[in-house]
């Protein structure tokens, strides 16, 4: 690749693509307003939270304000990885334990207090396997919600909103409610990862953890926060923030700096004034309406495979794939489809456990048009 604007991607050899998968920059590659944003506030003043500039005051209180009352205290960081890690401090302070829950096939970020908290990581190829302090709930039906019996301390309920690398997975709302409610009932909190899922892609919501009616007490945001800026930040109570308070200094020398908050202030009013999270939810219902009608054609075909479902929220949704006759997955379907998409032009991805389910995640200008050309073209297959 050597270029990119909006929702397109140009390579080396001339071609454009359609870019469906790209989550990080979130308003669209490129987006004119956000890189005046960062050239600007860089040709002016660039430095870190010794000292006070008005940029950061100006974002933190135009980010809070997407947030319910109670989360109201941010820590700026440089990735969704680096707030991960410094989830785990607050949440160890406040609750006093180091236990957590954590869901099937999550992904947390590349840090090693991230992977542990990662089954997508550590239950698979070079992972170590599950830490004892570990305890995982299946998706999309869960098993018992505490684990063992006689845990040692309150568990901390660390969740993506829906969860990516499972195969784009929305979770019960009952189970959430149940799940976050038995867990604050023994002295736990919930952590929502709201990496993916955030600023409007789910389209019908701000956040993904709105889709289930609960608040978190702690809110993990990475990248997309600054169009695929180097940024990420934790939001959190302001008792889990004063639980922090123990006399070791917290600093990040990056996170918050100038050019960080005038580029995720321009983020959120590219958002605003574009419409995004009305488009995402417009676009996204287009789409699970299109290829749900598809997998019931497909099931009366002929192939060897067939759709199994369609699921996901606004511009971030999963199609799974099956084998007719077994039903068990059919990965090499899957990733068949995705490559000859790529050949017409459409850059797409698999995930899920067995790289069964086709991945939708674009850029949030993805618009009308480009749904309906994408959806045609993936009809010669689903």
């Amino acid at each position: 690749m050597v270029g990119a604007a909006m929702q397109y991607m140009y390579s080396a050899d001339g071609r454009t693509y359609l870019d469906c998968v790209n989550n990080i920059p979130h308003a669209g590659h490129c987006h004119p307003k956000i890189v005046e944003a960062g050239q600007r506030q860089m040709a002016r003043l660039n430095t870190n939270t010794r000292y006070l500039y008005d940029s950061m005051d100006r974002y933190a209180e135009k980010l809070l304000s997407k947030f319910p009352p109670g989360l109201n205290k941010i820590f700026f960081v440089n990735s969704g990885s680096a707030a991960t890690d410094l989830a785990v401090r607050l949440a160890e302070c406040h609750t006093g334990g180091c236990e957590y829950l954590v869901l099937d096939y999550a992904y947390h970020g590349n840090t090693k207090a991230a992977v542990s908290l990662s089954p997508y990581k550590f239950n698979r190829k070079g992972g170590k396997g599950k830490p004892e302090n570990v305890t995982i709930i299946e998706v999309p039906s869960p098993g018992p919600l505490l684990g063992k019996e006689g845990a040692k301390s309150p568990h901390t309920f660390f969740a993506e909103s829906i969860v990516g690398c499972a195969g784009q997975i929305v979770l019960p709302k009952d189970f959430m409610q149940q799940t976050v409610n038995r867990v604050r009932a023994e002295g736990g909190i919930y952590v929502a990862d709201e990496v993916q899922t955030g600023f409007g892609r789910v389209g019908h919501k701000f956040w993904g953890f709105e889709l289930y009616d609960v608040v978190p007490d702690i809110v993990i945001l990475g990248k997309p926060m600054g169009n695929g800026h180097p940024m990420g930040a934790v939001v959190c109570t302001e008792s889990i923030a004063r639980s922090f308070e123990t006399g070791m200094e917290f600093f990040s020398s990056f996170g918050g700096n100038p050019v960080s908050c005038e580029i995720g202030l321009a983020v959120l009013e590219v958002i605003e004034e574009e419409g995004l999270q009305e488009n995402a939810r417009l676009v996204g219902d287009y789409l699970l309406r299109q290829w749900a009608l598809g997998s019931r054609q497909l099931a009366v075909g002929s192939r060897q495979y067939h759709v199994a479902e369609v699921r996901g929220s606004g511009l971030f949704l999963g199609i799974e794939l099956i084998k007719n006759e077994t039903g068990e997955p059919a990965t090499e379907a899957a990733v068949h489809i995705v490559n000859e998409m790529k050949e017409r032009g459409f850059l797409l991805s698999t995930d899920g456990p067995f790289n069964n389910v086709i991945k939708f995640k674009p850029p949030m200008c993805f618009s009308m048009e480009n749904a309906e050309e994408l959806a045609e073209n993936l009809g010669r297959w689903i």
